[in-house]
């Protein structure tokens, strides 16, 4: 019991001694009163001698004193706030000599010991004539009250461990349904190209970090189990509360044991296109890794691989034998940074005969490529008496017997992995038909694979430096033109030939009002000869008098070419050259429209080939594709309204981290647009098909 609270139960003889002592203004009775609690908790007696810490308690009186003077504000109680304005006055004669203050109140507390000395003594003394009725009455309350300060005692450790589970069950929450899947998120966009970090170091930390305190706590119920069964009582609330919070700790450890087990590294194959593209026959690769990181467990749990479960009853659907290793030990030895990891190197897939060709469920038909399939690994958690059975799967495959169905496979990851969060499609600019499945001549996936593979192979750093409208239509392309000076040009892709980019220019006409010619698109075939920003620096058109001349003058919107493609240009002016140097240039006669090949010129005779590239107005291309990507699809070719983003922003991403890590593009960084995009238990991915994604 404090001091002061003991002083106040002492009989009136002992008060009035407690009155004489306070009266006096040295320390008045209402401050001991009102700051008991803080004060005996001060080690004056080391302040007496402490100038720092004296000055310390000093000004912290001041501000309780302050806090008593406020509260007897808002209690309108007038004579108490005008003798705590008073004392506090009093006090500032301390402000030189906090050492004075701190040996005032030593002495206080010392006199306030002496009444309690001196009526404890009266008081053992009184104990010896009690009668023994009295004795063993006293006896028995002394000891009702340390049994109830025992229970309050028990109750409080019951309740501390009870909000101990309730914060470990919000960090728990927030591992595994926000951080969890923001990583699986991140290594879903990853996949398709997206430049994100998928380190699992950190949630590797933050897993093995709670589930070591939950084993901690289970151990502790562990000993309760000991000592209630050795002693225990009636309303024992250890006996009626321990049974639900050792399942409710049982039930969160188990939880997070089941959410800790992921796949680190999608399938894929050496030399595919991307990962989740796998082909039947051919290695594959990929790593599980346990989140929760005990040493003892090392080599000693099995991860086995399966495929397709519970696959869906659709016509034709395929079933698949994964060959191989199919069951390896979670380590530490595989894994760079010491995580527990199972490594599949060298996994096969090999499709099933057919048992009787019976008919699905359903008459979806799908074909190769629209198929999703899930790989499945499986393990046993067992340590401290835990057993828990765990499993993980990968984001869904594609499963292709011939490397030609490459190409259809990614268009079915990409739209899998960038569009599912919509659930239908009808508002969508481009259909899933329309994207990758309709049978014209080129799908509009098609059309974007050869954009893809033409930046990645040949205009890498054109790109990366903004120098390539890329995606903008033969309208758009008119009106930006027309606007400009007589040489201004913009590079844009072909709507009409696969995997081809061309440029378009300003021209004054024969009536002096501005017209747009546009080249015909180079393809690869042409650009394996010259790079593209040789093409532009070389390339001529031959006016009437078989003049030629080079009509790119100006970058749009006003850049000038040299300056923009200038640190591009492989060779340098000089006189300092042992032999005269040729190069291949393009050039088109302006009277004609036929495609001519190659031309090699002799650079101070101006001689050379036939021109190669055919001249023509801006609407030549249109004459081949009557409904070109561009035009159809204008402006967001790929996305629906809830998913807008920049159409080069879209190639970016679209192509492989390697080639666009640089370019800045935000085109997956907006989490308020995709937050949710992720696999809904993705852990225990819901086996599911193409056939109910893409319709």
């Amino acid at each position: 019991m404090a001091q002061w609270d003991r002083l106040m139960g002492l009989p009136d003889a002992y008060t009035q001694q407690l009155h004489e002592l306070y009266n006096r203004d040295a320390l008045p009775m209402d401050v001991r009163h009102y700051l008991s609690v803080w004060i005996e908790k001060q080690e004056w007696e080391r302040a007496a001698h402490d100038y720092d810490l004296a000055m310390a308690l000093f000004q912290v009186l001041l501000e309780n004193l302050d806090i008593q003077h406020s509260r007897f504000v808002q209690e309108e109680s007038f004579l108490m706030k005008h003798n705590i304005r008073r004392y506090k006055q009093n006090f500032q004669r301390y402000l030189d000599d906090p050492c004075g203050l701190a040996n005032t109140i030593l002495w206080f507390l010392g006199k306030e010991k002496e009444i309690l000395k001196s009526a404890d003594l009266v008081e053992q003394v009184e104990c010896l004539h009690v009668a023994p009725e009295a004795m063993e009455m006293t006896s028995q309350q002394d000891l009702e009250r340390k049994l109830s300060g025992l229970r309050n005692e028990v109750q409080s450790t019951l309740s501390d461990l009870n909000k101990l589970l309730n914060k470990t069950d919000d960090l728990i929450d927030i591992l595994v349904k926000k951080e969890l899947v923001e990583w699986q998120r991140r290594q879903q966009k990853a996949c398709i190209g997206a430049p994100d970090n998928v380190l699992l170091d950190q949630l590797e930390k933050w897993f093995t970090c709670v589930a070591g305190y939950l084993f901690q706590v289970r151990e502790f119920f562990g000993k309760l189990d000991e000592l209630v069964e050795k002693l225990t009582y009636e309303n024992d609330p250890v006996k009626a509360q321990k049974p639900t919070m050792q399942k409710r700790a049982e039930t969160l450890l188990k939880d997070l044991l089941k959410s800790s087990f992921v796949v680190e590294t999608q399938p894929s194959m050496p030399q595919g296109k991307g990962p989740l593209v796998l082909r039947t026959n051919v290695q594959f690769s990929v790593k599980t890794r346990l989140l929760v990181k005990f040493p003892e467990l090392n080599h000693s749990m099995k991860v086995s691989v399966s495929m397709d479960r519970e696959a869906p009853q659709i016509k034709g659907y395929r079933r698949f034998n994964v060959l191989g290793t199919k069951s390896k030990a979670l380590n530490m030895a595989e894994s760079q940074n010491g995580g527990m990891v199972a490594d599949f190197r060298h996994l096969t897939l090999k499709e099933q005969k057919a048992g009787g060709g019976g008919k699905g469920v359903s008459d979806i038909s799908l074909s190769v490529t629209e198929e999703l399939h899930i790989i499945y690994f499986d393990t046993v958690f067992e340590m401290k008496g835990v057993s828990v059975e765990l499993q993980a799967s990968s984001i869904p495959v594609v499963i292709i017997s011939n490397s030609s169905q490459q190409q259809s496979a990614w268009a079915s990851v990409l739209w899998f992995n960038l569009l599912r969060q919509q659930q239908k499609y009808d508002t969508c600019k481009v259909t899933w038909s329309k994207f990758s499945k309709e049978n014209t001549p080129d799908t509009f996936w098609v059309w974007l694979d050869g954009i893809l593979v033409l930046v990645k192979t040949y205009l890498e750093d054109l790109w990366r430096d903004g120098l390539i409208m890329g995606f903008v239509n033969k309208g758009k392309e008119k009106s930006l033109l027309k606007k400009k000076q007589r040489g201004t040009f913009l590079l844009r892709f072909s709507e009409s030939v696969i995997g081809g980019i061309t440029f378009s220019w300003v021209e004054i006409t024969i009536t002096g009002a501005p017209g747009v010619k546009t080249v015909r698109p180079f393809t690869k075939a042409d650009l394996c000869q010259i790079p593209f920003h040789e093409i532009i620096r070389g390339y001529q058109i031959l006016e009437a008098e078989n003049i030629p001349e080079n009509p790119l003058l100006y970058l749009y919107p006003n850049t000038p070419k040299d300056e923009a493609f200038g640190k591009y240009y492989s060779e340098k002016t000089g006189s300092d050259r042992k032999y005269i140097r040729t190069k291949l240039v393009f050039v088109s006669k302006e009277d004609t429209l036929e495609a001519k090949s190659p031309m090699s010129f002799d650079m101070t005779r101006g001689e050379g080939l036939e021109p190669m590239n055919s001249l023509c107005e801006e609407a030549a291309e249109q004459n081949q594709s009557p409904a070109s990507p561009l035009e159809t699809f204008h402006p967001d070719p790929m996305l629906s309204d809830s998913f807008a983003a920049t159409d080069d922003e879209l190639l970016r991403f679209l192509n492989s981290p390697n080639s666009f890590d640089d370019s800045g593009s935000d085109i997956l960084q907006d989490e308020a647009g995709l937050l949710d995009c992720g696999l809904t238990g993705y852990n225990c991915l819901p086996q599911q098909s193409c056939g109910s994604i893409f319709q």
